[in-house]
């Protein structure tokens, strides 16, 4: 029940930033037992799963016309350049180009 909470937690506010020492207090495990327990229940590694989640959060709001830089904030993305590193290594192309049509 607490790993979804967590997981929910990253997934439902990306921009809180959640981390390794967070992550453990809520499940209530030593660091390495949390990022192990949470890789287990996921398939994906701590810093994988928030990659992930933050670049999720970002698109859907770059589609619905949001500003890339904007959806980066509010995505807990550090910058527009790492959002855009980002989308480029998982989709192939930038933000800008993905949604042009959108526009």
């Amino acid at each position: 029940m607490a790993m979804a909470r967590a997981v929910h937690a990253i997934v439902h506010e990306p921009s809180t930033r959640m981390g390794q020492a967070e992550l453990a207090k809520r499940l209530r495990l030593e660091r390495t037992q949390a990022l192990r327990a949470f890789k287990a229940a996921t398939g994906m590694t701590f810093r994988e799963f928030k990659r992930w989640t933050a670049l999720c959060a970002a698109t859907r709001q770059i589609a619905e016309g949001q500003l890339v830089r904007t959806a980066a904030i509010d995505a807990g993305v550090a910058d527009t350049a790492h959002l855009t590193r980002t989308f480029r290594t998982a989709f192939g192309t930038t933000p800008t180009l993905a949604t042009a049509d959108r526009r």
